[in-house]
């Protein structure tokens, strides 16, 4: 699986803090790659990965399936496919990644749980999946939560959202639930397609959970003033918050 690592020359993921971040579907100008999104501080993706690495974490960037790789398929042709199976996209991604930390955490010397988790729409929705089923040091899940039967009937996203069957199990808050006690947060910007009130609405249920646990401070929601990309400021301000405590 093609990937990125993003550092500055004097750091090295055996004495720094560790980060895996997960694009989303490509921009337009980004010729196809997800990754690109990632180093380009002029995209939706904001450059995030330059952005962390400016700031001394070490940024592993996984490619996504249907893009990064030589198929021809693009997201909605692989879910397309896959889902004949009972499989799906997302779940090849959140096994991608799953399998890039573990590989990380075993190259690089580093406790497997110490590894953060960012994503942004595609990359949201893998972070969320992700970090429920596995312990990551923490989460930061953008531009994808609320629920998958408001999300993909009622808004307008890509249909390899649509996962075969996913109602008759489980609901996007769930997910977050299964990941307690970690440290998570759930970004929905105010202008965003993955609309924050929607959103808002079943993060309460999620808190509320947290909350009978005794882990209320494990969990936020944030509207920052932006539609469907990163507050980078935000983004910065969160990561610093988990990597001190």
């Amino acid at each position: 699986m093609p990937g990125l690592i993003v550092r500055r020359e004097n750091i090295s993921p055996d004495n720094s803090n560790v980060i895996l971040l997960i694009p989303g579907h490509p921009s337009g100008k980004a010729n196809g790659e997800p990754l690109n999104d990632l180093i380009d501080k002029n995209s939706y993706q904001k450059g995030l990965a330059i952005e962390l690495a400016e700031n001394g974490y070490v940024v592993f960037c996984m490619g996504l399936r249907g893009f990064s790789t030589d198929s021809d398929l693009d997201s909605v042709g692989f879910e397309a496919i896959a889902s004949m199976k009972s499989y799906s996209w997302y779940g090849f991604l959140t096994s991608d990644a799953l399998l890039i930390a573990q590989t990380i955490a075993h190259e690089c010397e580093i406790d497997r749980d110490s590894i953060g988790i960012v994503g942004l729409s595609t990359g949201g929705g893998v972070a969320m999946f992700a970090s429920s089923f596995e312990k990551f040091s923490w989460a930061i899940v953008a531009g994808f939560f609320g629920s998958f039967s408001h999300n993909f009937v009622h808004e307008i996203h890509s249909y390899s959202g649509n996962i075969n069957g996913i109602l008759k199990y489980v609901e996007m808050a769930d997910f977050v639930i299964a990941s307690l006690p970690q440290r998570i947060a759930i970004i929905n910007g105010k202008y965003d397609t993955f609309g924050y009130e929607n959103a808002q609405y079943h993060y309460e249920l999620v808190r509320k959970v947290y909350s009978e646990y005794g882990h209320y401070d494990s969990i936020s929601f944030h509207v920052p003033d932006v539609g469907h990309e990163y507050d980078v400021e935000l983004i910065l301000r969160l990561v610093a918050e988990f990597e001190k405590l």
